[in-house]
């Protein structure tokens, strides 16, 4: 997120708005929670960034690293699928959204993280150019298709409109984004 803040440092309400989303991410983020997972989501200008945090077990059934080749296999496939950011949100076409940044940082999947952890996430960050972002009605979250194990996502949206937080699940994947 600081890159993002850094390159949007001239737009001081991109910084704002970013710097109201971290304010608030204690109480949206909560506890590591299985089957749970916490995305925020800001709208500035042609821009929006999507912030996704979720825990190994819920994607992939566990915490560690991959022991075997069919986990090593499960754990390719869940990074190959987030690696697009359609599997994740797809934003209505009156948005005219492209997605045109990806970063995924899964720690424990690359060998690069405490083998004593007791909990492991896995950090994903989307960017948008869209177009006709001001005429955004909703978000589908297709996130729930990645994996069987996600129950619900919390959601936290900051925009032209303002903010808001919803709670999507499995039979509820549409996002309202205006009011």
């Amino acid at each position: 997120m600081l890159s993002f803040l850094r390159k949007n440092a001239v737009r001081p309400s991109v910084t704002m708005t970013w710097l109201g989303l971290v304010a608030a991410m204690p109480t949206l983020a909560g506890p590591h929670e299985h089957g749970v997972v916490h995305m925020n989501i800001a709208i500035e200008g042609k821009r929006i960034q999507v912030d996704m945090t979720a825990p190994l077990e819920s994607l992939l059934g566990y915490e560690r690293a991959p022991r075997d080749g069919a986990e090593k296999a499960a754990a390719a496939k869940m990074l190959g699928q987030l690696r697009s950011a359609a599997a994740v949100i797809e934003f209505d076409s009156q948005g005219q959204c492209k997605a045109d940044a990806t970063t995924i940082s899964a720690p424990t999947l690359e060998g690069k993280a405490d083998a004593k952890a007791a909990h492991s996430d896995l950090q994903a960050k989307y960017g948008f150019e869209c177009t006709g972002a001001q005429k955004l009605q909703t978000a589908q979250i297709n996130l729930f298709d990645v994996s069987r194990r996600i129950s619900r996502v919390q959601v936290q949206v900051a925009g032209p409109q303002g903010q808001s937080q919803s709670t999507l699940r499995r039979n509820k994947r549409q996002l309202k984004l205006s009011k």
